[in-house]
């Protein structure tokens, strides 16, 4: 049964046919021979040969018949297969959406796919049998020329291996896209090398997005990194690069609804005022520039007209584009890029709004930041303010009791702040060194007055009784909002660098540096001044005992510091 199985059935109908017919006739000759009245037996033998022969005949035809039947239909079965698998080959060339073609060994295109011919500009005809190196891989991105010896499809014909990678192809209309290509060589039967096959995909929006992640991430940066306007110079520079624009602007939509433009190519815009070296554009005259619609409508604008130009007064520029940038529906900053060579397509467009997207959290973060770090600074200032009439107030209170060092804490304070800015100490330090210094000796609100005004030299319960004013003056004020290091001043200004001093006997690594300060200035001043007890000693006893005593009593910088300023005859240090 298995030679029917693939006998073709019309096949095997006329097979059978013929050898009926054949039976058929044979039968009627018998037949006749039988009924014949005039049997003559010697002629039956010859006449039985022609049969037999004439029935061999039959039934050999019958088999050729059948054999040549069977033939024909494996021939036609075999021919139906291959034009099922060309045409099967033929539907995923032309469904796949990457291009495919095949290239000769002199570089010629033998076929083509639809995904190939619209991603290149060509029709098929075209490009079969064309140059495929001329055709659309004749240049670098940068439009220089491409040397076909280092065309990677022809080195790929020359290696005779598989390589894929990342290129660039050019179209009919001479623009050029990215491509992420797969060469595979083709081999005949006699595994001689006849060509290569390539296929490749357009990654234009891959490398739109990995150049969008990029600038996105410096832009970050840029905010993380630096400090005002040196942030919009920053991103605006990241704009440009990306938008391929040789002007630019990038600002911010103060409190008072002014644009203000930290960062803005030389001659863009006009009709600014300046607030220091920042472009402000009030409000009321935004009508006067193109990007005004983009604010006010919080939708993005552009043109391609090189001949446009902005309203009369300002700046001409031409392609420009300009993106409002908005956070939770609010308008709070712009950015606008111009004066491209070629057009600003959707492409671009939908690149800048992504910018403006990632920006805007940003943005508002920093303006919030700024806002609340004016309204703190604000804060300090009227504290800073209400500490200092404090501290006048209280050291007045002080040297209302003892009258004979009456300016004594002032004088300190002002030959510590000279020490102070000559080693170059920041703002806030100084500040804090010259309040605490106001009130270095608030403790001796609490000595009797009969001790501190004692006209001979002091008992020693009496010295000790006024030792405690340095701990006295920390307690008092502990529990107060005075800065810890003006209360570091007052509780340590007596604290000697060998431990000997007083109330805590610390050494010179837990002495606090403007603690040492203050201890230089207050020895210095209490030496060259007047006291109940005895007459000044001068300035040059002073620095005696504070040269004798450098670095095991007091700070070697600090006391080198003040001898400086005595030898630059710095006013601080008159007696």
């Amino acid at each position: 049964m298995r030679p029917f199985r693939t006998l073709d059935r019309l096949g095997f109908y006329k097979a059978i046919v013929i050898v009926t017919s054949a039976y058929w006739g044979a039968e009627t000759l018998i037949h006749r021979y039988i009924q014949q009245d005039t049997w003559q037996e010697a002629l039956l033998p010859s006449d039985l040969d022609s049969l037999l022969m004439r029935l061999s005949t039959l039934f050999l035809i019958g088999i050729f018949a059948y054999y040549g039947q069977r033939t024909i239909a494996r021939l036609r079965r075999a021919m139906g297969v291959k034009q099922w698998r060309n045409h099967r080959e033929e539907l995923i060339l032309n469904s796949t959406a990457e291009g495919v073609f095949g290239i000769d060994l002199k570089g010629r295109h033998t076929f083509v796919n639809p995904a190939a011919t619209e991603m290149l500009g060509y029709s098929g005809d075209e490009l079969i049998g064309r140059d495929s190196h001329i055709t659309w891989h004749h240049s670098h991105p940068d439009g220089s020329h491409y040397d076909e010896r280092d065309c990677p499809f022809y080195q790929g014909q020359q290696s005779a291996r598989p390589h894929r990678g990342e290129d660039y192809f050019w179209r009919h209309d001479s623009t050029g896209f990215p491509v992420r290509y797969t060469s595979t060589p083709i081999y005949s039967r006699e595994k001689r090398l006849t060509g290569s096959v390539i296929t490749f995909s357009d990654i234009t929006e891959k490398k739109r997005q990995e150049q969008l992640l990029r600038a996105n991430k410096e832009i970050t940066e840029a905010f993380l990194k630096y400090r005002g306007a040196d942030i919009y110079d920053k991103v605006l520079v990241v704009i440009l690069r990306m938008m391929n624009s040789k002007s630019g602007a990038f600002g911010y939509i103060d409190e008072a609804g002014d644009l203000v433009v930290p960062s803005m190519t030389h001659g863009l815009w006009v009709g600014y005022q300046l607030r220091g070296n920042t472009h402000v554009f009030p409000k009321e005259e935004w009508r006067n520039h193109a990007w005004a619609a983009a604010i006010r409508e919080k939708k993005e604008s552009f043109s391609n007209n090189p001949s446009s130009k902005e309203a009369e007064g300002v700046f001409p520029i031409s392609r420009h584009a300009t993106m409002p940038i908005v956070y939770q529906e609010k308008v709070i900053g712009l950015i606008q890029v111009a004066n491209k060579e070629g057009d600003y397509r959707e492409s671009h467009i939908e690149m800048l709004q992504s910018i403006a997207d990632h920006t805007a959290p940003i943005l508002y973060g920093i303006q919030d930041r700024d806002r609340k770090q004016k309204q703190l600074e604000d804060s300090l200032v009227k504290q800073a303010v209400l500490l200092e009439d404090t501290v006048v107030a209280i050291s007045k209170a002080v040297e209302a009791r003892d009258p004979y060092t009456a300016g004594h804490q002032r004088r300190v304070a002002d030959i510590s702040v000279a020490i102070a800015e000559s080693m170059g100490l920041e703002d806030e330090q100084i500040r804090n060194i010259r309040l605490g210094a106001m009130i270095h000796d608030i403790g001796k609100i609490q000595t009797p007055a009969e001790i501190l005004n004692k006209p001979t030299r002091l008992t020693e319960q009496e010295f000790a009784l006024i030792q405690c004013h340095s701990q006295v003056g920390y307690e008092i004020l502990s529990k107060s909002k005075v800065p810890e290091t003006i209360l570091d001043i007052i509780h340590h200004h007596h604290e000697r660098m060998d431990g000997s001093g007083y109330p805590d006997g610390l050494i010179a690594s837990q002495i606090s540096l403007e603690a040492k300060i203050i201890s230089v200035a207050d020895v210095f001043e209490a030496m060259s001044s007047h006291r109940p007890y005895r007459p000044a000693k001068g300035v040059e006893k002073a620095l005696e005992e504070l040269k004798q005593n450098k670095n095991l009593l007091y700070d070697e910088l600090v006391v080198d510091t003040l001898i400086a300023l005595v030898d630059d005859d710095h006013p601080c240090c008159d007696s």
